[in-house]
């Protein structure tokens, strides 16, 4: 277990940059962009030259929209600032899983690592760990500081505007409820990309040069061989069966969340449900319960037995490659 641990603390301290200041970085200009937007004592007023400032017309909005929904709104306002996190967070465990194993062989580091009481199993491990755990752990740590900034924020312009801050931000917003929803959300989305990061990690083990090409290539190829010869018609298989499946692998799970809000609804979904769930009484579509649903999708278990092979496979060629 102390193995462990130390393995995690490596991950941590070599990957510190992606893993935190990366989501550091993009809250930082979220929060730049924001101010930037609403810099100077004129935002602060109604009217600017005899014309609505666009800020202050929204504050004056605001006093507009039905109590009741008010949570909805700014908690839709929370998901939606977190898909930003998520894009970023996606391609930096893309390209971490893609070096994992393979910069350890291109700098010959994997002679140290190896000659420590340290399993190939646990290092593998390690790492997976780090980028479905600690990642999004940072990342999350990351937005919740970003978004509690701009609530500040938001609470300046609604002060200034003579709007109670308690009735029409801080009362109906619940971050602490968008934020556990996220984690729980992470949990279910690391194991439906298990055949994703699996893959990265087997091939960043067996390539020995352009690991970014061994891992996108093969399967690019699987699915221009299989509609050049239309195997998927012997299989009684839609033509675009393979790209439908990498797609939804892709981008089928529950994040980056996808929102629509228009003027009479609000539509929060889960990226990959075949429909947004909707409930009747104001609260968001997305709930725990949905997530817990996921879990009877065999999508979801096949891949993760995929994954375990892939796993499983990268911890054998490790054992046996060091390029040495």
């Amino acid at each position: 277990m102390k193995a462990f641990v130390t393995l995690m603390r490596r991950e941590f301290w070599e990957n510190r940059g992606a893993f935190l200041t990366t989501p550091l970085v993009v809250g930082g200009l979220l929060i730049f962009f924001a101010l930037l937007t609403i810099s100077g004592a004129a935002v602060l007023v109604e009217k600017v030259n005899g014309q609505e400032f666009m800020i202050a017309q929204a504050v004056e909005q605001l006093k507009t929209v039905d109590p009741s929904r008010l949570e909805l709104v700014w908690d839709a306002n929370l998901f939606g600032l977190s898909a930003l996190f998520n894009g970023v967070l996606f391609f930096v465990v893309f390209f971490y899983l893609l070096g994992a194993l393979y910069d350890d062989r291109k700098d010959r580091s994997i002679l140290f690592w190896k000659s420590l009481p340290i399993s190939d199993t646990q290092t593998v491990m390690s790492k997976l760990t780090a980028a479905a755990i600690m990642a999004p752990l940072l990342t999350l740590g990351a937005m919740a500081a970003t978004q509690i900034v701009l609530l500040l924020i938001a609470t300046v312009l609604l002060w200034h505007a003579d709007i109670g801050v308690w009735d029409y931000l801080w009362g109906p917003a619940d971050p602490l409820y968008v934020w556990s929803l996220l984690l729980a959300g992470y949990v279910v989305h690391a194991l439906w990309m298990a055949p994703i990061w699996g893959w990265l990690l087997l091939t960043s083990a067996f390539a020995r040069g352009k690991a970014f090409l061994w891992a996108v290539v093969p399967p690019i190829m699987v699915g221009l061989f299989m509609s050049w010869f239309r195997i998927t018609q012997y299989l009684r298989f839609d033509d675009h069966w393979w790209w439908k499946l990498l797609g939804e692998r892709l981008f089928g799970g529950v994040l980056p969340i996808a929102m629509s809000v228009g003027d009479d609804q609000a539509q929060v979904g889960i990226v990959g449900f075949s429909q947004l769930e909707r409930v009747d009484d104001g609260s968001l579509p997305i709930s725990f319960a949905a997530l817990v649903r996921r879990f009877s999708d065999a999508d979801l278990w096949w891949g993760l037995a995929i994954g375990a092979v892939f796993i499983t496979g990268a911890i054998f060629i490790r054992r046996y490659r060091d390029d040495t």
